[in-house]
């Protein structure tokens, strides 16, 4: 029976704090692919968003299932043209169609950021959220989907604008 020759060496480990998509990015040339694809695909979806305007309905975008089928918004209903009127400096417009992608837009962009200059040993301070927090923050979701959902006059103006 054949068996393979024995290393004298094994192959050098990540160090042990390194998530398991980290431990198979050690190399150079898998980090700066990493990076680089990451870069050039947010880089593509902003500029996708800035030129394609998700408010045309004849433009290539996805509909939310549970808008069509219930006519109820969701917490990310409006998200897509929440973030075109933020790639146009339009706040007014990201707070008119999803007031959460204010807040969840910069920081999924600096999330990113985080862990691409991660790659090379460069460090961004950690986002950091307090321990109530993961109590607060989604009963705050559920709460902004309820009142969005309202009718009211001074309600209305929460949802995604569109029928």
């Amino acid at each position: 029976m054949y068996q393979p020759p024995a290393h004298d060496t094994p192959p050098p480990l990540p160090p042990p704090d390194a998530s398991r998509f980290s431990q198979r990015i050690h190399g150079p040339i898998a980090r700066w692919v990493t990076a680089g694809t990451t870069t050039v695909g947010c880089a593509a979806l902003a500029g996708y968003l800035f030129f394609v305007d998700p408010n045309n309905p004849s433009n290539a975008y996805p509909q939310c299932p549970l808008k069509q089928l219930t006519g109820i918004d969701c917490p990310g209903c409006g998200g897509l043209r929440a973030t075109h009127s933020m790639v146009h400096g339009d706040i007014a417009g990201v707070i008119d169609h999803n007031l959460l992608a204010l807040f969840v837009v910069p920081l999924i962009a600096y999330l990113i950021t985080r862990w691409v200059l991660g790659l090379f040993g460069k460090e961004l301070p950690p986002f950091r959220l307090p321990y109530w927090s993961r109590y607060l923050i989604p009963v705050g979701v559920l709460v902004f989907t309820i009142v969005r959902n309202i009718p009211s006059l001074p309600l209305y103006y929460f949802n995604s604008g569109v029928a």
